[in-house]
């Protein structure tokens, strides 16, 4: 599951960084990161509940510290990457409409 994890994290930079140019694309990604991580302590909740289900280890402290690092911590890292490349889009455009 942490491979999958990865694997999602990775597909959702390749999608941002393949669409940076598109700007109604990366809004609706960065909308889909703010909200992943806004449900990251819920989800550690439900994950440290059921931990036993799909893992052998319980890596899913209260004080989500796991979570943190391995889930929303590349979320926020693309979705400052993303607030970089919305003010330079609108610079770009500020020197086009001027």
């Amino acid at each position: 599951w942490i491979q999958a994890l990865l694997a999602g994290h990775a597909v959702l930079w390749v999608v941002a960084l393949s669409t940076r140019k598109r700007f109604n694309v990366q809004v609706a990604v960065f909308f889909l990161i703010c909200a992943l991580v806004w449900a990251s302590e819920t989800l550690n909740t439900l994950a440290h509940r059921n931990w036993r289900s799909f893992s052998t280890q319980d890596y899913f402290d209260p004080d989500g510290f796991f979570t943190a690092v391995m889930f929303a911590g590349p979320l926020l890292l693309l979705a400052m990457l993303q607030m970089i490349n919305f003010l330079l889009q609108s610079a770009e455009l500020l020197v086009v409409v001027k």
